[in-house]
């Protein structure tokens, strides 16, 4: 999974967040989380493509189905 992959997977979740007692629309996009997000991507971007792609990373789409 490379980190724009990761970014995807996560718009691609609906979440229900909530911070400060308030709905947070789109979690890819807050200002407050967006640097975590960030952090995972740029790790995930910087890995070797060997590394990265022998870690075993389950997608949103796989997820759901999942019994």
């Amino acid at each position: 999974m490379t980190g724009e992959e990761y970014v995807v997977s996560i718009r691609k979740l609906h979440m229900k967040v909530y911070m400060f007692g308030k709905q947070v629309e789109c979690p890819a996009d807050d200002p407050i989380l967006r640097p975590a997000l960030n952090s995972v991507r740029a790790t995930l971007t910087a890995a070797l493509p060997q590394v990265r792609d022998a870690v075993p990373v389950q997608t949103v789409d796989e997820a759901l189905l999942a019994p």
